[in-house]
């Protein structure tokens, strides 16, 4: 991740800190706020004129490549309700043989994303042990997407240079369950699009959280986020996923 995007991304969420307390003890609002590194993995597919082109990068080639994401979220709940906004940024390369033999080298993909989610949240249910959330809101996205076929016995080809920036609907389900005193497990997943902006965009997010004390908890887990889109008249399929780790800060 570029040094100055991870500095702006955790300025936002930091700015809200001196701020929210103070609003907690007047409003019975209770605030979270988490930072988290995120090895994010890369598969993307673009259809052509000679049939689809598949990269991928794992997460063995981020680490090699020093490659990381950034993720940072903030939630204010007051009983039943709360409100949540999730950012992600990420910034990707991926360049692998194509599936046309000597027509063209290489497939060559960079990325970079940024993507914010915002939600407004209504627990359903809630006991000692468990309890569950629906979601409702909107994904936005800005992305810098480059795909180029390189030059093999036909000259190179770009398939997609440009920056593109849309909004999806998105609803969702949380479920957090308690496993211990210092123990909980943390699943959520949405999906949307309709076509609205992507034709599809879906994520899944799992965590494991230690619960260090009251204010501190250190976080675990996976996240997988997925989105089928046109792009310059070509469809885009892109995935991003890998662990994650991080710590959450409530007050």
């Amino acid at each position: 991740m570029k040094p100055h995007a991870m500095r702006t991304a955790a300025a936002l969420i930091a700015c809200a800190l001196p701020v929210a307390p103070a609003m907690a003890q007047d409003s019975g609002w209770q605030y979270s706020a988490s930072i988290y590194g995120w090895l994010t993995g890369m598969k993307s597919t673009v259809s052509t004129t000679f049939g689809d082109v598949t990269t991928k990068i794992s997460a063995r080639d981020v680490l090699s490549n020093l490659d990381i994401g950034f993720m940072g979220t903030l939630e204010a709940r007051n009983g039943r309700w709360s409100l949540a906004g999730d950012l992600i940024y990420s910034d990707l390369s991926s360049s692998k043989p194509t599936p046309f033999g000597v027509l063209f080298g290489s497939a060559d993909v960079a990325v970079k994303m940024t993507v914010f989610s915002g939600y407004v949240t209504y627990r359903v249910t809630e006991d000692a042990n468990r309890s569950v959330d629906v979601a409702g809101g909107l994904r936005g996205y800005a992305a810098d997407m480059k795909a180029v076929l390189s030059a093999g016995t036909l000259p190179a080809r770009t398939l997609a240079d440009s920056r593109e920036s849309w909004v999806d609907p998105v609803v969702g389900v949380r479920v957090v369950w308690t496993v211990s005193e210092r123990w909980n497990l943390t699943g959520f997943a949405d999906i949307g699009g309709l076509g609205i902006g992507s034709d599809l965009t879906w994520q899944v997010l799992a965590t494991a959280d230690y619960r260090l004390n009251d204010k501190w908890s250190l976080r675990f887990g996976y996240r997988y986020l997925e989105f089928d889109k046109p792009i310059n008249g070509r469809n885009v399929n892109l995935a991003l996923s890998g662990p994650i780790f991080g710590a959450t800060f409530r007050f």
